[in-house]
């Protein structure tokens, strides 16, 4: 009882699990177990936990208050890595139409998630600091910024293990495997490279959306080429992925699926470009035919003017 009160009010203090929580449960457990035998030891030892507490504080807060930015982009590293390596090699996989690659590709994402935790925890410690340390709070601003662009780059490994999957099943069955696949995902990997260039500099994503649009171009013009069911998967998912890194951008949800869609568009009118124009043409059928030719006849009267009692058009 004693170890479980201690656990709900750190995860009430705390909001979630971490540190705290396990030296709370430690310290409940050790008080526990010797207070039996030495009278005392409580007092002494809530004491000593908010002296130590209160000095961690002072130090993280005034003295040696740690650089947020820096602690997240060293906890983010690996995953940029692994999703720029692992699109790399899952498209020279599907050039190559080897499936083994794309599945050793897929058992590689599958293993990111001690890394996605590393950045959880890395997130909540710069939390910490931009919110006690007077001299970081100009960092508040940049933080909310990055751990948004966190959340989605999280998604983005989803979205990249599914194109992983599907990339497999695609070769199983034999489908065809347009040469613009591949060159979307390698468009997608760039992208992701460049937008963490572009986030530790401060610089606008410029590069990065111009990639992202060519990523969507070529899905859209590989959608256009002639592909089955898992090849209609893969290209959903490189639009999925694609409105997910502009997110991961600061893009806002609806903009992103507007920029993906128009270029996604884009590349299937470059290759069919007259079957997309016959699509959106009506074909007219025999009652607007017939109010057509009523309109034009009403319109042919009044250019003759009224008629004259002998059937003539009046002068």
């Amino acid at each position: 009882m004693v170890v479980a009160l201690a656990i709900a009010v750190a995860l009430l203090v705390a909001g979630k699990g971490g540190p705290l929580v396990g030296q709370a449960g430690g310290t409940a457990v050790l008080i526990a177990t010797l207070a039996p035998m030495e009278r005392g030891l409580e007092l002494p030892r809530i004491f000593d936990a908010l002296v130590g507490g209160a000095v961690g504080l002072v130090v993280v807060a005034l003295l040696l208050p740690v650089n947020p930015m820096r602690v997240l982009d060293r906890a983010a590293a690996p995953i940029f890595a692994v999703l720029c390596e692992q699109l790399a090699e899952l498209a020279q996989g599907l050039r190559d139409r080897d499936g083994d690659r794309t599945l050793r590709v897929l058992d590689r994402l599958r293993g990111t998630e001690d890394d996605v935790g590393r950045l959880h925890d890395a997130l909540s410690g710069a939390e910490e600091v931009v919110t006690l340390a007077p001299v970081r709070w100009h960092r508040r601003e940049q933080y909310h910024r990055y751990a948004r662009s966190a959340d989605h780059l999280e998604r983005l490994l989803l979205d990249t293990r599914a194109l992983a999957r599907w990339s497999s099943t695609a070769l199983q069955y034999d489908e065809p495997i347009p040469p613009q696949l591949p060159d979307a995902m390698t468009r997608l990997g760039q992208a992701v490279a460049e937008m963490r260039t572009e986030c530790r500099v401060g610089d606008d994503p410029l590069r990065t959306l111009r990639l992202i649009e060519e990523c969507a171009e070529l899905a859209g013009q590989a959608a256009a080429s002639g592909i089955k069911s898992f090849g209609e998967s893969l290209v959903t998912g490189l639009r999925t992925a694609a409105s997910d890194l502009l997110r991961a951008c600061g893009c806002e949800p609806d903009d992103a699926n507007r920029i993906v869609r128009r270029a996604a568009g884009a590349g299937e009118a470059a290759v069919h470009p007259l079957v997309r124009r016959q699509l959106h043409r009506v074909r007219p059928t025999r009652a607007l035919r017939a109010r057509r030719r009523a309109h034009l006849a009403a319109r042919m009267r009044m250019a003759n003017g009224p008629a004259s009692p002998q059937g003539r058009p009046a002068r």
